[in-house]
């Protein structure tokens, strides 16, 4: 809101633009992809909620906040083409080092999930056999307590991995994201957003 709550009248003005409601704030707090924890020539926009990578070359984004012990869901709306791998890393991990996140990432790209060598996770990458491009909407739960990820196109389950190493007793991760080629994300960690587009209700 522009307008004082406390009753004083000292209002802002909107200069130019508009206002995006949002319910992230000092009691309420979501992730957001973080400028200090990323590759080099990575543009963020809409309160660090997408992240973009115009040149060639991959990057790495990690999130703000790791996970703990319980469970999540956040949803990715992938636009702008180039190569994308979105979930999670690591959270011990350097995010500015795209060769650090590879080894402790479980990711979807293409048709497959990554599975990084540092997270102990048995069998290695996990083929999906789908693909998702431009507009898709790619949902990423994590259960820490019971060690289960699982990846979702458009509101469907495409993939659930298992693994002790998952949860929070053993590891701890962090939202990851990496693009190349004109890859861009916009991702809703529960602001209800992607981008300045409002999820269009809440459960969808």
């Amino acid at each position: 809101s522009v307008t004082d709550q406390s009753g004083n009248s000292n209002n802002f003005t909107v200069g130019g633009g508009n206002l995006t409601n949002t319910e992230d704030n000092p009691s309420n707090v979501f992730a957001t992809w973080n400028l200090l924890s990323c590759g080099s020539g990575t543009e963020f926009q809409y309160g660090n909620t997408r992240a973009r990578k115009d040149t060639a070359g991959y990057i790495s984004v990690l999130g703000t906040i790791g996970f703990g012990s319980g469970k999540y869901y956040w949803e990715n709306y992938r636009h702008g083409g180039g190569d994308q791998n979105i979930g999670i890393c690591l959270a011990e991990k350097d995010g500015t080092t795209h060769s650090s996140v590879d080894t402790g990432r479980v990711a979807w790209g293409s048709s497959t999930v990554y599975i990084g060598s540092d997270t102990g996770i048995s069998g290695g990458n996990v083929s999906t056999g789908t693909t998702y491009g431009d507009t898709d909407i790619i949902g990423c739960s994590l259960d820490t307590e019971n060690g289960v990820m699982k990846f979702y196109k458009n509101g469907s389950l495409v993939t659930t991995i298992t693994d002790s190493n998952l949860e929070f007793t053993n590891k701890q991760y962090i939202p990851c994201w990496q693009g190349a080629n004109g890859g861009e994300v916009r991702s809703n960690f529960g602001n209800g957003y992607f981008g300045t587009t409002a999820v269009s209700s809440a459960g969808t």
